[in-house]
């Protein structure tokens, strides 16, 4: 994934017209994702495995990204937690998809939610299961330092 200005990273991925990109966009910024097995296509881009999947990324929909920095001690726990927690999240919630990310360099994990809308993300968190995955990302002996939130509506390809 990488970060740009919408007009530059449209004209960036018309380079790779075989790879399926997902715009997403905050208040301050534009992020492209993709999956594939080939190195980083992007100069400035952050590269990560994927340790846990459930669903299908869809060209619509509200993403939650929570960034969390692991202490290397930690990271085996941490990813097997999720290989489990990632195959029950929810999908009758208004869930689309998950990804676990273990980044490529650094200790930055990314959990990225997808879901319908940011509405049914705001009702999905006064649920129990809310509570749970929370549980999972915030246990204090996996930090290196805080974790954080960014969120973003999906933006589909004008094409």
């Amino acid at each position: 994934m990488t970060t740009g200005t919408e007009s530059f990273l449209e004209k960036e991925v018309q380079k790779y017209p075989s790879l399926e990109f997902h715009f997403m966009k905050s208040a301050t910024k534009t992020l492209v994702y993709y999956e594939h097995e080939e190195r980083n296509v992007f100069a400035s881009g952050q590269m990560f495995d994927v340790i846990a999947t459930k669903g299908d990324i869809q060209p619509e929909g509200f993403v939650v990204m929570e960034h969390v920095p692991i202490v290397v001690e930690s990271q085996p726990l941490f990813e097997n937690g999720w290989k489990i927690d990632a195959r029950t999240f929810p999908q009758d919630t208004g869930s689309q998809a998950i990804r676990i990310l273990k980044p490529t360099k650094g200790n930055v994990y990314i959990v990225m939610m997808q879901w319908n809308t940011e509405e049914t993300y705001k009702q999905w968190k006064i649920t129990d299961s809310y509570t749970q995955i929370q549980e999972q990302i915030h246990k204090p002996a996996y930090f290196a330092s805080r974790p954080f939130t960014h969120t973003y509506e999906m933006k589909e390809d004008e094409d």
